[in-house]
Parts: C-alpha cells; sequence; structure tokens
C-alpha cells in the first residue's frame, strides 16, 4: 500500500469544508461571500501545486533558466549566460540568445526571482497570483454578461479546473508562458464587457494595453481579443463606432509590442527570424512528435472542461440560434471557435494552446446549470424534479474529479524531487573555487538554474576540453563508469561521481 501525502491529504479536506461553505453562503444567496471562499479554496489548490520540490521537465525548466538569466540583462534573454564552445542558435533546448518565447512572462519571472531569490516559490509565484486573480475575473465576466449565480458557478469551474492549476504550477508543457497569455486575454475581454456596458476612452486604452501584453506573451493568437471585443459591442454600437474602437485597441496593442520585435530582430537577427519561421511551422508541420489529428482539441473538450460539456455546448449554440440571443452569447462563441478552429487546423497540438478558452466553457456549464435548475419547477420537469439538479450534480462532480487527479493532493513526491538541493551541493566535490563546466550531466538546466555553473548534457570531445584548458576555464566531467579513455589521469579536468537519487 502506498504511503500518503498528509500534507496534500490536509489540503483537500479543507478545501472540500470551504467549498461546502461556499455553498450554504450560495444557496442562502450571499454571493460576494461564496466567491471569496472559491478564491480561497482555489489558491490552496495552486499554493499546493506550487510548493513542488522540483523544476518539471517539460517546459519549466528552460522557461525557469531563461527567467534567472533574464534577471541579469532583461534585454538579452539567454538560456546559456555564456558560450565557450560552438552551439546551434536553431536548437532552442541548448543555444545561447533565446527568443523561443515571447519577453514578458520572463520579465515578470525574473523579477520575481530577482526580489524573492532563485527558487521554485519565487519562479511560480506570478502564476500562482495571476491564476488566482483569474478565477475573480471569470466570476467578473459572468455576473457583467449574466448575473451573480452565472458569475459563481463559472468562477467555482474554474477555481478547480485541473489544466489550469497544472499549467500555472509549471507541472505540463508551456506552464507559466501560457497562464501569461491566458491572464493577458481574459482580462482584456474583461474591459472589453465593461466597455460594451460604458463606452470610455479608458476600456479602449486597457483593452489595447492588455492585448498587447497577451500579444507580448504568446505572440499573434493574443489578437483573438479584437473579434471578441467587436462582437460585443456590435449590439449597441453603430457599425462604424465599432469598427473605429476596434481599430483604437489594435493600434495601441501595436504599440505595446512592436517595439521589442523591432529591437530583437536588430540584436538578434539570426534568432530572431529563425524563430518566427519556426513559429509557422507549427501551423503546416508536426513540431517535435506533437502531430495529432485535427480534432484532437474537440475531443479533448471533455478531458479538460467536462465530459458533459458534449450535451451542454450543442445545447448553448442551438439555444444562442434559435432564440436569437444578444452579443454576450456570441460573443462567448467568438472567443470559444476561432482559436478552436485555427489550433485545429494548426499541424502542432498541444493541450495548453487553447486554455485562454476556458471561462467561455465554464459560463457555459453554469447557464446550462441556472436554466435547467429553473425549468425544474416548470410542466416538462413537474414530474421528475430531480432530473436538472441530478444533471447539476454530475456536472459538479466531473470538475472536482478531473480537479483531483491533476491536483494529485494524496500522491508522495517523488524520491529526486529535491534534486536542487544535491545540485547545489556539487561544490562540496569539486577541488578550486567556481564557477565550473561541468559535463556529462542529466540534470544541466536544473544545474544551471540553482548555481553558478555551466553545465552540459553530453561528454566533450578532447579537443574541446583543450579549447576550454586553453582559455582558463575549469572543467568537471561527471563519471558515470562508462567515460572514453582519454579522460582517465588527465590533468586538465576533475572527474567527480556524483550520484543523484
Amino acid at each position: 500500500m502506498e504511503a500518503i501525502n498528509f500534507f496534500g491529504a490536509t489540503v483537500f479536506v479543507v478545501v472540500m469544508i470551504i467549498f461546502g461553505i461556499s455553498y450554504a453562503f450560495f444557496h442562502k444567496g450571499k454571493y460576494r461571500k461564496t466567491l471569496l471562499l472559491i478564491l480561497a479554496a482555489g489558491f490552496l489548490l495552486r499554493l499546493f501545486c506550487a510548493l513542488d520540490p522540483a523544476l518539471h521537465q517539460w517546459d519549466e525548466r528552460f522557461h525557469a533558466l531563461v527567467a534567472k538569466n533574464v534577471m541579469e540583462e532583461p534585454f538579452s534573454p539567454k538560456l546559456y549566460k555564456e558560450v565557450p564552445l560552438e552551439y546551434d542558435y536553431k536548437h532552442w533546448g541548448k543555444n545561447h540568445i533565446w527568443l523561443h518565447k515571447q519577453p514578458l512572462p520572463f520579465w515578470v519571472m525574473g523579477a520575481s526571482l530577482k526580489v524573492f531569490g532563485v527558487n521554485h516559490l519565487a519562479l511560480r509565484l506570478p502564476s500562482l497570483l495571476l491564476s488566482t486573480i483569474l478565477i475573480a475575473v471569470t466570476f467578473l465576466i459572468g455576473s457583467k454578461l449574466f448575473n451573480d449565480r452565472i458569475g459563481v458557478l463559472a468562477a467555482f469551474f474554474h477555481s478547480v479546473n485541473g489544466l489550469i492549476i497544472e499549467i500555472g504550477s509549471g507541472r505540463v508543457a508551456t506552464d507559466h508562458v501560457d497562464l501569461f497569455f491566458f491572464f493577458f486575454i481574459e482580462m482584456a475581454i474583461f474591459f472589453s464587457v465593461l466597455h460594451r456596458d460604458k463606452r470610455s476612452i479608458w476600456n479602449i486604452v486597457l483593452v489595447g494595453l492588455l492585448t498587447g501584453m497577451a500579444v507580448l506573451s504568446k505572440w499573434l493568437p493574443g489578437l483573438i481579443v479584437l473579434p471578441v471585443f467587436v462582437v460585443l459591442n456590435f449590439e449597441k454600437l453603430k457599425i462604424k463606432s465599432v469598427l473605429k474602437d476596434g481599430v483604437m485597441v489594435f493600434f495601441i496593442a501595436l504599440i505595446v509590442s512592436l517595439p521589442w520585435q523591432v529591437y530583437a530582430a536588430n540584436a538578434f537577427p539570426d534568432e530572431y527570424w529563425w524563430e518566427n519561421g519556426y513559429n509557422l511551422m507549427h501551423f503546416n508541420s508536426s513540431i517535435e512528435q506533437h502531430g495529432e489529428p485535427w480534432w484532437y482539441h474537440l475531443i479533448n473538450m471533455g478531458r479538460i472542461w467536462n465530459e458533459l460539456i458534449f450535451l451542454v455546448l450543442p445545447w448553448f449554440i442551438w439555444k444562442t440560434i434559435k432564440n436569437k440571443k444578444g452579443s454576450e452569447y456570441w460573443a462567448l462563441l467568438t472567443w470559444m471557435f476561432l482559436p478552436y478552429l485555427f489550433f485545429s487546423l494548426a499541424s502542432t497540438k498541444m493541450q495548453g494552446y487553447v486554455l485562454f478558452t476556458g471561462p467561455v466553457f465554464f459560463i457555459i456549464l453554469a447557464i446550462f446549470i441556472e436554466d435547467w435548475s429553473l425549468k425544474a419547477n416548470r410542466q416538462s420537469f413537474r414530474e421528475m424534479p430531480w432530473v436538472p439538479k441530478v444533471v447539476a450534480v454530475m456536472i459538479v462532480l466531473l470538475a472536482l474529479r478531473f480537479g483531483v487527479e491533476r491536483v494529485k493532493p494524496f500522491e508522495m513526491a517523488k524520491p529526486n524531487e529535491r534534486l536542487d538541493i544535491q545540485l547545489i551541493a556539487i561544490d562540496s566535490y569539486v577541488i578550486g573555487n567556481g564557477p565550473h563546466i561541468v559535463f556529462n550531466s542529466s540534470d544541466y538546466i536544473e544545474l544551471m538554474f540553482f548555481t553558478d555553473h555551466l553545465a552540459y548534457e553530453k561528454i566533450p570531445s578532447l579537443e574541446e576540453i583543450q579549447q576550454l584548458t586553453a582559455a582558463g576555464e575549469s572543467i568537471v566531467v561527471i563519471d558515470n563508469g562508462d567515460l572514453p579513455e582519454y579522460f582517465r589521469n588527465n590533468k586538465d579536468l576533475q572527474l567527480i561521481s556524483l550520484v543523484l537519487e
């Protein structure tokens, strides 16, 4: 029988108690108090995952190292801070100047590392806070477009969604970058909703600024804000006014995002233009074994958002078309449909690509529950009033189940999840003051994050050893018992036996 993580189990119990109390407030119509409790529970789930004691394999460890180096040189993002050996600038996992992603998330994470020190929690702190704030933003959008009940229900679904929690804690690929992107997209749409209620130049400016920040987080998909903004405001404003406001949003976003593109293209032309071409390759080529059939994202809807979404989404589309619903319904469909269409057509597919559509599904699920709870008192369900309630309970339980599956509160930490302490201790094995260049380390990225050494995964050639020695570098090679003969009795390097558990 596997040991239980008692800390995780305690967090789970506390969260369930909080949700139980929040339901009591919800039932009494005290929606603001309900929201505060949902935020507290959502924060605890995110904090538990953010406390994971190791950098995660894909892609967090690479993003962590870039953020650490950005901390010192904000306008020169680097993976390897120095390159004593030849490198391939086209290999994003082993190059020098790192433009594989847009810079804004790394500026923020770098600032957090600067203030709180180079550690796991400092790296994840911005995502932890932004992910929690987004729960409230989902409530505000649902509340403004519909009512507080729908807003609270949507916030609950957001708070327990397993993919959002995992990505915000770095557990799965695309991690913090997609969380930042998600944040700026949803904030921009929130101010688009405010502009719908009360037209204001300040709302336009904020939508433009936030859209520009979304572009600076994950490039051109950030422009999804524009069609959502237009559809939201189309019903209350004349087409000329809507387009004028949309053009203003676009140019403000351009002013925010363009300077970095111009700077990077001039300062690092080889890397910049290669990465832009590489980004385009994601659309027509399967990159890094992430090729999937066109229906990948559609099938994944159930696993990511809720298995009953396959019932709820067609109902919502039918309701919108049949009853000629207003712009708020069409805006939600636009927010969901365009990204799903684009990323379904793209050859390279990953689950995090559609993360920022999450609030649409949470609000739609909330509308469905609200609509069916009202129907329970009507003729169609008078003889079976339990049907809508059972469906609502199923939706809630499925949402909780997926959240628990992703958070994994009962699982014990793996033995190698104290890798940072072992890597920092490498200095006790080495003679002389650092920094050194360490070879033959499978944890080369982590080693560079937690120490001041340079590290390589590969075994150096004799020519490389001679080149580095001539340059006055201190060379360390981890001896795993299978090194070439030219390493034995070589006075130009140190061999160490470092067994990582």
